[in-house]
């Protein structure tokens, strides 16, 4: 047997025995402690070594360091830094360690922050330790001998950030130590005391030893600069404190990993040989094993302490000495030597008895929900016990429980043992048997944690009595966080000790008494939380709050004008709560924004910063009195930030072009609505600048990109952003990334006054809706106004970005699992499937068997509709770069064509093109059809032309989409570009006002202003979008075609054309189908098939085409293919899908039972029960699919009888395996149904809405489906309410089969004599054979706070009968109970009943007039 034991980290028992007396020497130390700014000196703590300030009048004295312990740090921005001369106390070579504490501020390769080395080859001789190459975000260092042959080199993989992050380094040296750990590099980031634990896993070594003692040069050390001038460009830009070089002296100068924790925290000077630690050089006992009360003899020696404290029991010793000792019970002694701010102890067990400590439950974690997976990759609760004795010990017949009436409720398989002061995890996750262990070797229990709180015991095997237990009940617990017998750990350790003393609770989140939003008059906003004793600090900058930084809150906020209001609560002992945030958005205020910010920089990178709205257009006759609106027309994207992480030295949009994680900065995103049509969210997140072109500093828009990490709470943003724009039935709604564009290329902060005039921000988004309604994933969008800390920054087009993420959101498994390419470069997985599939293409591609070879790497339908798409809009920045792909990787899996950045949609002029613009005019015949780049989608579908069938295919597809209300028709693609452009229409002068501008009255860059122009919505926008709405949608399509078929992808014979292009058809209606070509014959099907057969020779006619006399007849639903063979040449395929009979719809279909849970770690029993309501008309279901929670469609000719059902499953086989044969199963459905919940919608063949429901897991909802092994049984009309579904009867349920029982009864019998009439016992649950009215009685009590509850029962089985409450006051005229809020349903799965309690929303006043209540049972 398995389990998962975790070793204590920290040694049980440390005992030094005298044989390492000394430290190593340190040799130089710079603490950067220095007060005079005018002062070059930097001064050597030893006295022995000053340094010199490099361009001193730059450096920046006083800074703030990481820890006040180490009293001040140094900030050297480019170009300064210290020459410490050439002792040799500053340029080691061999058996060294150098450490010190830096934050960087600038990223970039190659920044040196320590240098000895002459040269850049393997000649050159010395040390050189910088930010790495590119991305220059890592620790480097290079050591070179000079021997021209082989140097030392190794880069560390932790990345940095420059967000205000202090990393502590180290780099130790000796060439003695041979390959593998002559070099050692450590990287920690701050945070917490590092022990030498941490040290070492922080810690790297490169394999190989490439050098030997170090060769110095004859320029010197350098801290920050790569030489005594710091006149090169790789000076590292940043905070520096507490340099120390560590030498061989009296002993080795490799420090030890604690020595080197010991210098993380408390500094190098806490290694002088006056401070060294004490040493413990004995401690013995004279038995460690003996009788209760036997005396037992302690001894211990030692050396350089100050203090020596032996415990339990006798306090201060001295430093060598013994005593004697009786314990009636086993006792682990600890001798602890402190000296200074350091300590060293030791531990000895005497055991009695043979009785060892009992273990204990040391942490605990009820509310899993990402913090730790068990073995099968579920988020189980889990139980962590430690093992406090020095021994191992053998867990056989200990227990857990969750009763304190069941001590012994799961006891530990025989032979657990668990290592001494070791921890082990065991995952409560409510398994069906006792002794299940997962994949990972992992112990279950056959209970899981309440998260509302409850018992919880570790139970002894002898007395069968509690050892550990948390009585009467643990509190109630959070999501993620840990608790035990000391609190709440914010921070949980499963498998190790905890981290911290815990928390006596956490402080109630704070609450703000306006909500956020829009107003036009000054508010007072209260800020409280429910503890008492908390303070409350709040901030209006954008800052986080906290004691050290904010207003100290004793009364209401009064707010005039736009402000992100943040808060956060602190009291001592408790867990503060995190930050909250709401804007408060004052249109007044925004339309009056200033040119200058107060404490906001005048240039951002180097160029003009532009904050003002133009007061041009705010007070434009015109424009002025559409401002408010404009600004509501799209919602409010909110965003708080630092402004030092926006616009100070190291700030994102000071510094545009730098790139990666470490650019990443902590923000507060808000999403407002303007018309309260949606929620909105707040979440926090990282952000950071996005793009190529438009990063450089002449533009003063950036693109924006949010990051959803656990590191910053919420792991994902769980909202359903884009379920009310267009194709939003099809978006997922939980995301990792969301991109926020922010309109580069044709918009007016270009720097091309061509692309500034012509400026358009729908075309990247209509491009994926095109996309989208063509069948295929594109990306979904919508518009935002975004406010930077209450400035409002423009019109933002906030979207999904197609990669790894994108694909494992809407395909399943994660981003690792697929080859996603940007422009060719992996942005998750590899090349390899990529280049193989290429290879195929350029080979003898007009082989049947090789286009067959190559479905195996490319989904050909998508890559077919990608170029079309392109050719469609004329995209003329595209291939070169520009170009997404991705793939599961898997065997058969084919590469899906994704857009990305299309803003050259609709434009003759490529982005290269600077002087002499073609007009806009000219892009109505842009012809990009012979696009073919080698390695790109173009090229691959240049070599895939030259096979007649994907020439076919490519036909057909033009065919379905620009004709008959396609995609790509005038009509649907004018209705796509119109629906997005109805608000942008408005909130355009948003834009305006905000940036329209800027060209020509702040930076013109390097045109001339009059270039430019102050451009507006009717003079400049609407303009250009009334050519694209009148001429190039209506126009496009008949001169693309033209170009397709003088590339031999069109054919000239026209399709056939049917006189009713699909829809709902009458049984036994004819249907005329006719020619538009002058000769040629038409073949149809009715079976789905084509009419051409290329198999068939000599004119490909196949077998089940029938060639058109007279119109075919429709008996059923069917889906009519058409062609014309005119010659040898075949048209197109006309295809359209034609439904008969009854229409499934709301009235008579139903989603009747839910298997969303099966137990145990496998969901391959899931299944979907529907059932047809009408008694007598059977329903057609084709055309239908289930588009949220689960993807299914039904196949025409899904035929449901009345009552009848019918499953769809989540695996066929193994469904079939455990049900049996000859269940009513349609079909196997793509994705799973949430554990914890979610929506469920079906689409009729039309789009319209079928059901829409959400099932949940919460606290009313049947525990029993929740993984217990029973299914959801729909019971009531309304699907949303958990009332209306209960657990089935039958465990695993009872698919295909009703599991709801009818009334069979007389309804107003009463053979019991009770007076209760025998539909509403049965309602109730009562039993109409004995006598009882309690059950049918509803039961009326005052709460303590004098609001009045209602309890009823139900029958939770009697899915036949509306049971409602009514009252009236006179007896006669009865209404529905109005004013009572659902509270409860206690549930009795044996009973098969529930227990329903309604409570008043208003407490009960006198003087009320008498009211009566009854409850009435009535047949559906």
């Amino acid at each position: 047997m398995m389990s998962r034991f975790f070793q204590l980290l920290p040694p049980l028992v440390f005992l030094a025995f005298g044989t390492f007396t000394g430290w190593a020497d340190l040799v130089v130390h710079y603490a950067f402690d220095e007060s005079n700014q005018s002062n070059e000196t930097v001064v050597d703590s030893l006295g022995r070594n000053n340094g010199t300030l490099i361009n001193a009048s730059e450096v920046i004295r006083e800074a703030p360091s990481h820890d006040p312990l180490f009293g001040t740090a140094c900030e050297f921005p480019p170009r300064s830094g210290v020459n410490l001369g050439t002792d040799s106390a500053v340029r080691p070579v061999d058996q060294f360690t150098i450490s010190w504490w830096m934050r960087p501020d600038i990223l970039d390769p190659f920044d040196r922050i320590y240098e000895t080395m002459t040269g850049t080859t393997n000649e050159a001789n010395g040390i050189r330790i910088d930010m790495g190459g590119a991305p220059g975000n890592s620790i480097r260092v290079l050591l070179r001998d000079g021997n021209g042959i082989t140097s030392t080199t190794h880069t560390h993989s932790l990345e940095l950030r420059n967000d205000g992050t202090w990393y502590f380094v180290a780099v130790r040296y000796d060439s003695t130590a041979g390959d593998g750990s002559a070099l050692q590099l450590t990287v920690l980031e701050s945070g917490g005391n590092p022990s030498a634990q941490d040290i070492r896993a922080a810690t790297e070594s490169p394999r190989l030893l490439g050098t030997g003692p170090i060769d110095l040069h004859s320029n010197g050390a350098f801290l920050a600069s790569d030489d005594a001038n710091a006149a090169g460009a790789n000076d590292f830009a940043g905070a520096l404190d507490d340099f120390a070089v560590f030498q061989t002296g009296d002993v080795p100068g490799i420090i030890s990993d604690e020595d080197l924790s010991q210098v993380s925290n408390s500094g190098a000077l806490s290694l002088l040989p006056d401070t060294s630690p004490p040493v413990i050089e004995a401690f013995t006992t004279s038995q460690s094993t003996i009788a209760a009360g036997s005396p037992v003899v302690l001894s211990w020696s030692v050396q350089n302490a100050e203090s020596i404290v032996l415990s339990p029991g006798f306090g201060t010793v001295d430093a060598s000495g013994s005593r004697q000792v009786a314990p009636t019970g086993t006792t682990i002694y600890t001798l602890t030597a402190s000296r200074e701010n350091q300590a060293t102890t030791a531990s000895i067990q005497v055991t009695v008895e043979g009785q060892l400590l009992p273990p204990v439950i040391s942490e605990f974690m009820a509310r899993n929900r990402e913090n730790l997976e068990d073995g099968d990759g579920n988020p189980s609760d889990w139980i962590e016990l430690h093992n406090p004795n020095l021994t191992p010990l053998d867990l056989t017949g200990y227990s857990l429980t969750d009763d304190a009436g069941e001590l012994a409720r799961w006891s530990f398989p025989p032979g657990t043992i668990m290592p001494a002061g070791g921890y082990l995890v065991v995952f409560a996750s409510q398994q069906p048997t006792d002794d299940y262990v997962d994949a990972g070797g992992n112990l279950h229990t056959n209970f899981s944690l309440n998260g509302g709180g409850e018992y919880l015991a570790l139970v002894s095997p002898d007395a069968g009595s509690p050892l550990s237990e948390f009585f009467p009940t643990y509190p109630e617990q959070r999501e993620d966080i840990s608790y035990g017998p000391r609190g709440f750990y914010a921070i949980p350790t499963p498998g190790a000790p905890s981290q911290g003393s815990g928390v006596i609770d956490f402080v109630a989140d704070t609450s703000f008494s306006i909500d956020r939003g829009f107003y036009t008059t000054p508010i007072s906003v209260e800020i409280t939380t429910p503890t008492a004793g908390a303070d409350i600090y709040y901030t209006t900058d954008g800052t986080e709050p906290s004691p050290q930084n904010g207003i100290l809150y004793h009364e209401p906020v009064s707010l005039s004008e736009t402000t992100a209001l943040r808060a956060a609560a602190f009291k001592e002992g408790y867990e503060p709560t995190n930050v909250d945030t709401q804007t408060y958005l004052f249109l007044e205020d925004i339309l009056r924004q200033p040119s200058g910010i107060p404490g906001y920089p005048d240039t951002w990178a180097g160029r003009p910063a532009h904050y003002q709205m133009d007061p041009d257009i705010v007070a434009h006759p015109l424009y002025g009195p559409e401002m408010e609106t404009a600004l509501k027309a799209f919602p409010a994207l909110s965003i708080a930030i630092d402004p030092v992480h926006m616009f100070g030295r190291a700030g994102i949009y000071q510094n545009p072009q730098s790139q990666g994680r470490s650019w990443e900065r902590p923000v507060s995103a808000e999403l407002i609505s303007a018309d309260g049509s949606e929620p909105g969210f707040q979440i926090d997140a990282g952000m950071r600048l996005q793009g190529g072109s438009s990063r450089n500093p002449d533009i003063p828009k950036h693109s924006l990109s949010l990051r959803f990490r656990r590191d910053y709470g919420s792991g994902k943003l769980r909202y359903p952003l884009f379920r009310d724009a267009p194709f939003g039935d099809t978006a997922v709604e939980e995301f990792d990334f969301l991109q926020l564009r922010a309109g580069f290329n044709f918009a007016w902060t270009h720097r091309h006054y061509y692309q500034a005039r012509h400026a358009q921000y729908n075309r990247d988004q209509w491009v994926n809706d095109l996309y989208l309604a063509m069948g295929q994933p594109g990306t979904h969008g919508r518009w935002v106004h975004l406010y930077l800390n209450g400035l409002y920054w423009g019109l933002y087009h906030m979207h999904e970005r197609p990669d790894g993420d994108f694909m494992a959101s809407y395909f399943g498994g994660d981003s690792d699992d697929y080859d996603a390419l940007s422009s060719g470069q992996p942005r998750s997985g590899d090349t390899t499937a990529w280049n193989t599939m290429m290879s195929i293409a350029r080979g003898n591609i007009t082989n049947p068997s090789q286009y067959a070879a190559i479905q195996d790497y490319l989904d050909i339908d998508s890559l077919i509709d990608y170029m079309l798409l392109n050719f469609f809009v004329g995209n003329t920045d595209w291939d070169g770069h520009n170009w997404r792909a991705a793939r599961k990787r898997e065997a058969g899996a084919g590469y899906l064509m994704l857009p990305w950045d299309s803003e050259f949609a609709l434009s003759p002029n490529g982005p290269g093109v600077i002087n002499n613009p073609q007009p806009l005019s000219n892009a109505l015949n842009v012809n990009v059809t012979g696009r073919d780049g080698n390695g790109r989608p173009s090229g691959l579908h240049q070599d895939l032309s030259a096979n007649a069938e994907y020439r076919m295919r490519f036909a057909d597809r033009v065919q379905l989409h620009l004709f008959n209300g396609g995609a790509l028709s005038p009509e649907t693609a004018g209705s796509i570009w119109r629906t997005r452009s109805d608000l942008m229409d408005e909130a355009i002068i948003a834009e305006s006002a905000r940036w329209g501008d800027f060209r020509y009255d702040v930076d013109p860059g390097r045109w001339r202003p009059a270039d430019f122009a102050r451009y507006t919505r009717n003079e400049h926008y609407l303009q250009d979008q009334a050519w694209i709405l009148r001429s190039y949608i209506p126009r496009r399509g008949a001169i693309l075609l033209e170009q397709l078929r003088n590339r031999n992808l069109y054919p000239r014979t026209e399709a056939p054309r049917f006189r009713q292009h699909g829809g709902t058809i009458a049984t036994g209606q004819a249907l005329t189908i006719s020619n538009p070509n002058p000769a040629g014959v038409v073949y149809f099907t009715l079976d789905g098939s084509d009419p051409r057969d290329p198999t068939r020779r000599p004119n490909g006619i196949s077998a089940s085409a029938i060639r058109y006399i007279r119109p075919p007849v429709f008996t059923e639903s069917a889906q009519l293919r058409a062609r014309v063979l005119n010659g040898t040449e075949w048209s197109a395929i006309n295809q359209a899908t034609f439904l008969a009979g009854n229409l499934a719809e709301p009235s008579n279909l139903t989603v009747s039972e839910l298997m969303y849970n099966p137990p145990g770690p496998s969901e391959n029993l899931e299944f979907i029960e529907l059932v047809n309501l009408s008694g007598t008309e059977t329903i057609e279901l084709g055309g239908s699919a289930f588009s949220t929670g689960i993807q299914f469609s039904f196949p025409i000719n899904t035929l449901l009888p009345p009552g009848a059902r019918l499953l769809l499953v989540s695996d066929e086989e193994a469904f079939a395996s455990r049900y049996g044969e000859g269940l009513p199963v349609v079909g196997q459905y793509d994705g799973l149904l949430d554990n914890g919940g979610e929506q469920i919608v079906i689409l009729d063949a039309a789009g319209n809405v079928i059901l829409d429901f959400t099932y949940e897991d919460g606290r009313q909802w049947p525990a029993g489906a929740d993984g217990g092994g029973r299914s959801l049984v729909n019971r009531g009309p309304d699907m949303n309410d958990a009332l209306s579904w209960r657990d089935s009867d039958l465990l695993m349920g009872s698919p295909g089969e009703r599991d709801n029982p009818e009334f069979s009864g007389i309804p107003s019998a009463d053979d019991d004599g009770d007076g209760i009439q025998a539909l509403l016992e049965y309602a109730t649950g009562g039993n109409e054979l004995s006598p009882d009215s309690i059950w049918a009685s509803p039961s009326i009590s005052q709460s303590s706070d004098g609001h009045l509850e209602i309890l009823m029962n139900v029958n939770m089985r009697a899915s036949d009968i509306d049971l409602t409450l009514e009252k009236t006051l006179d007896l006669q005229s009865w209404e529905p109970l109005s004013g009572f809020k659902r509270i409860a349903i206690e549930r009795d799965p044996s009973q098969g009943s529930a227990r329903v309690i309604y409570r008043a929303t208003s407490p009960t006043t006198q003087g009320a007039s008498t009211q009566f209540l009854r409850l009435r049972a009535s047949r559906r």
